[in-house]
C-alpha cells in the first residue's frame, strides 16, 4: 500500500506530461495543456530572451532532458519544455526559429545593463550628472 500512493502520483505526473503538446510554428510556440480541461497558449518567437537546458541525471539515463525558455511575454515569462528528447537540437532548432521570426519582424532584443545603481557613467567612470 505505501507504494501504490506514490506509483499512482507517478503515473498522473507521466500523463500529464505526455499530454502536453508542443508546436513551433514560423511565428510562435504553441502550448497545449491538460488532461481533462485543455488549454492552448501561444508564445511570439521574437519575444524568446534566453534558453537553458537542464539534464537531470535521471532523464539523462533515458535520453531525455527539460528546456526553460525565458520570454518577454507578460503571460508566460518562462516556459518549461520538460522531458524530451534530443533536447540539444531542440534548443538549436528554437533558437534558429527565433533569429528567423525577429528578422522578419525586424526586432532585436535589447540587454540594458546600467553601471553605478542605474546612473549612467561618464568617462572618468563616475556617474553622469
Amino acid at each position: 500500500i505505501g507504494l501504490v500512493v506514490p506509483l499512482g502520483m507517478w503515473g498522473a505526473r507521466w500523463y500529464a506530461t505526455r499530454s502536453t503538446i508542443y508546436e513551433l510554428t514560423t511565428e510562435r510556440l504553441r502550448t497545449t495543456t491538460g488532461i481533462l480541461n485543455r488549454r492552448e497558449d501561444e508564445l511570439e518567437l521574437y519575444r524568446v530572451k534566453d534558453y537553458a537546458v537542464d539534464r537531470p541525471f535521471i532523464l539523462r539515463l533515458v535520453g531525455l532532458g527539460n528546456l526553460t525558455i525565458v520570454t518577454a511575454d507578460a503571460t508566460t515569462p518562462t516556459v518549461f519544455i520538460k522531458a524530451i528528447s534530443g533536447v540539444e537540437a531542440v534548443r538549436d532548432h528554437l533558437r534558429l526559429a527565433v533569429e528567423n521570426a525577429r528578422d522578419r519582424k525586424r526586432v532585436r532584443q535589447m540587454d540594458v545593463d546600467s553601471l553605478d545603481g542605474g546612473h549612467p557613467a561618464g568617462d572618468d567612470g563616475h556617474a553622469a550628472s
